[in-house]
């Protein structure tokens, strides 16, 4: 109780005393009298317990609601914190994928370049061979003319 419970049934007491004091004489009309303040006194009393009652409920209800606020906001944390690590996860491999694919390129045409100076090689030999191959078919024949004129 506060102090304006307690003063409000301090004189609430001090009614009931003036009360049964002036009426002492009508004690019908007295007895009703006290009989409607103490019902009276009983329904405060009683509505103070209930508000009591729906206070510590709240309480309640507002503890558990602020907890589950503070579970909520530690799961939203956790995700961003996990989205963050996901993004730095991703950025890293994007990362990583473009240096590959860069040296993936450069071994390419590095690759390309060499295959490209072995055909020139080859077609080179195949050159000099084709010469070399025209140069003794053209040899046999002039032997050949050789001897038949012979």
């Amino acid at each position: 109780m506060n102090s304006y419970e307690k003063t409000a049934f301090a004189l609430n007491i001090i009614l009931l005393v003036i009360i049964i004091a002036k009426l002492m004489a009508f004690w019908a009309v007295s007895s009703v009298m006290l009989i409607i303040v103490l019902i009276i006194l009983l329904h405060k009393m009683n509505f103070d317990n209930a508000v009591e009652d729906v206070k510590e409920d709240l309480k309640k209800r507002n503890s558990a609601i602020d907890n589950t606020i503070n579970q909520v906001d530690s799961v939203s944390k956790s995700i961003l914190r996990i989205r963050n690590d996901l993004r730095k996860i991703v950025f890293s491999l994007e990362q990583r994928l473009e240096a590959q694919r860069i040296n993936n390129e450069i071994e390419m045409k590095r690759n390309y370049r060499e295959l490209a100076g072995k055909i020139i090689d080859i077609e080179n030999r195949m050159n000099s061979e084709k010469k070399m191959l025209t140069n003794y078919i053209s040899h046999i024949e002039e032997n050949m003319r050789e001897k038949s004129e012979l």
